[in-house]
């Protein structure tokens, strides 16, 4: 999987990681942008994190795109 951030535009994207490496419980103060996307190595499934705090409640809605992908149930937030 690659991970891509608005900083992937300016710095390039990381080297690909497997999908059990990717901490699913990451801060959402990771980026400002609250984007963050992971995408197949052969680019043709990904998965749109986009995550904010709303009143001092985080929300996280998932974006799943590409014919590989199983069901995805949302993670509880602790």
């Amino acid at each position: 999987m690659y991970v891509w951030t608005a900083l992937s535009n300016v710095c390039g994207v990381a080297r690909p990681i497997p999908l059990l490496e990717f901490n699913l419980a990451f801060d959402f103060n990771v980026n400002r942008e609250g984007i963050v996307v992971l995408l197949t190595s052969d680019l043709r499934d990904k998965l749109v994190f986009d995550f904010s705090v709303q009143n001092g409640t985080p929300e996280l809605e998932i974006e799943v795109s590409g014919e590989h992908w199983g069901r995805v149930e949302p993670l509880p937030i602790f």
